[in-house]
């Protein structure tokens, strides 16, 4: 399958900006963004005795969102450093990349 700037089917591959999508509801021309969610990996480290997981997101925003439903997570989230690619971050605002890993370093007493 082909992708076509004047396609009016879904264009392929997700990761792609389409100029000019003709929406054909509305007999216009539109434009459209779409994109990907991407598979991270969250190693969890010292005291938080979780297994690594791969999680789907875009932007390290989401891991609070992600793991609401996650008690124990959510606790460490709050007060835990964050890595990614081993380069600690000073905030939650950063596009996540395809195979990015990110760490969860809890506060470590003593030593």
């Amino acid at each position: 399958m082909k992708c076509s700037k004047k396609s009016t089917n879904p264009p392929c591959g997700l990761s792609l900006f389409l100029k000019h999508f003709k929406d054909p509801s509305l007999n216009v021309m539109q434009d459209y963004k779409i994109t990907e969610k991407k598979m991270a990996t969250i190693e969890f480290l010292g005291p938080i005795d979780k297994e690594s997981i791969e999680i789907e997101i875009t932007h390290l925003s989401e891991l609070k969102e992600y793991f609401k439903g996650d008690e124990e997570i959510a606790q460490w989230l709050q007060n835990s450093a964050i890595a990614v690619n081993d380069q600690l971050v000073n905030n939650l605002d950063i596009t996540i990349s395809k195979n990015d890993k990110i760490s969860l370093l809890p506060p470590v007493c003593g030593g």
